[in-house]
This record gives C-alpha cells, sequence and structure tokens, in this order.
C-alpha cells in the first residue's frame, strides 16, 4: 500500500511506505545474525518505532525504553526479525514482516476512513446548508424584521412627539400674542398720559413766568 502523502522518519522523506519499507530492509541486512544495529540505524529505526507505537507489541510498554536492536536470522526469515531490547533487560521479538502487515493495515484504515469522510462532505454541506437556511428563514429574517419595525415605530413615535412638542409651543406663543398686544397698548398709553401731564405741567410753568414779567413791565 503506497502512503499519498509525503512523511519522514528521522529527516528522512519518504512517498510512500513500500519504500520505507525498502529502506529497513537494506539497514537490517547489512547485519549478521546476533549483531545489534548500530547507533545511526538504530536511530532510524527507532524513530520509525516512535512513528507507529500502537503497532508494537503488546509488551512493549513504552517505545522511549528501547535500549537496543539486534538481529534475528533464521532459515525462513533471514532478515525480517529483530528482538528490540528494552532499558530493564526485556527482550521482545518482533517479526518484521508481520510488523509492516499490521502498520499497512492500520495506515488503510485511517486512509479509508478519511475517504469515507470526504465522501461523506457533500451530505454534510447539503444538510447545514439546509439548516442554516431553515435559520435565516424562520429565525434570522423574522427576528431582523421585528427589529426594523420596532425601529421605525420608534422613529415615528420621535417625530411625531417632536411635532407634537413645536405645535404645542406654537400655540403658547398664539395665546400670548393678546396679552402682549394688550401690554403694548397700555404702554402707548401711559405714554401718552405722561407726554400730556408734560405738556399740562409745561404751559403753566410758561404762563406763571408770563404773568410774572407782565407785573413787572407795569
Amino acid at each position: 500500500m503506497n502512503h499519498k502523502i509525503p512523511f519522514q522518519i528521522a529527516g528522512e522523506c519518504f512517498n510512500s511506505y513500500a519504500q520505507l519499507e525498502k529502506k529497513i530492509e537494506t539497514i537490517l541486512t547489512r547485519y549478521k545474525d546476533q549483531e545489534t544495529i548500530k547507533h545511526k540505524d538504530f536511530s532510524f529505526i527507532l524513530d520509525f518505532l516512535k512513528s507507529h507505537p500502537h503497532s508494537l507489541s503488546s509488551e512493549v510498554d513504552k517505545v522511549d525504553r528501547i535500549k537496543s536492536i539486534i538481529i534475528k536470522r533464521n532459515s525462513k526469515e533471514k532478515k525480517l526479525s529483530f528482538y528490540v531490547v528494552n532499558d530493564d533487560g526485556q527482550i521482545i521479538y518482533l517479526n518484521y514482516r508481520k510488523y509492516f502487515k499490521e502498520i499497512n493495515r492500520l495506515e488503510q484504515q485511517r486512509v479509508n476512513h478519511q475517504s469515507k469522510g470526504f465522501k461523506n462532505l457533500p451530505h454534510q454541506f447539503i444538510l447545514y446548508f439546509f439548516a442554516f437556511l431553515f435559520l435565516l428563514i424562520f429565525i434570522i429574517i423574522p427576528n431582523l424584521i421585528k427589529r426594523s419595525n420596532l425601529f421605525l415605530v420608534n422613529i415615528k413615535s420621535f417625530f411625531l412627539q417632536s411635532f407634537l412638542k413645536i405645535k404645542q409651543k406654537d400655540i403658547e406663543m398664539k395665546s400670548k400674542i393678546p396679552h402682549f398686544q394688550r401690554l403694548g397698548q397700555n404702554i402707548l398709553l401711559a405714554k401718552e398720559r405722561y407726554l400730556e401731564e408734560q405738556n399740562i405741567e409745561s404751559d403753566k410753568i410758561k404762563k406763571t413766568t408770563r404773568e410774572k414779567h407782565g407785573k413787572k413791565i407795569k
């Protein structure tokens, strides 16, 4: 099975599990039976095991505990088996061919699950679209209309109240006009009376002055 998305093991890029499997087989064939894998190759295989810890034997509880890897060869599987030695001395035998087969099976399940998810995506999109459409038609739009109507009512009420206030002031001003007219008339009458009194007083003074001067002349 080919891995469709490129991936990295120990900093090295692979385009498929077949390519990775070939790389690991090349490493294993370098060593003899019971020979311990050297540091560089050990780091590579350890990184590979860390990337798939779910595929390890149930006896291997932590990949980080692996201390060394020893090649195991026999007549049936010359280059596809090895021992994993943990830091506590525990030794676990791994059949490389079965191990890789398990990885491929799990990876195939993951890919199938993703493919199924992508296949269901159009149906999910349609479902979400109709759900949104339902919310839009029956909840969002009516709510917006209700709010807009309330806003219009408030605007109308504001202008109506402003108009009524202006009208009331106009009525009050008109009601005060006769009062102002009467007040103005009273002021004019008082002024006329004052002027008349002043004229009368002036005439009296003039008359008195003439009488005094007339007596002196005689």
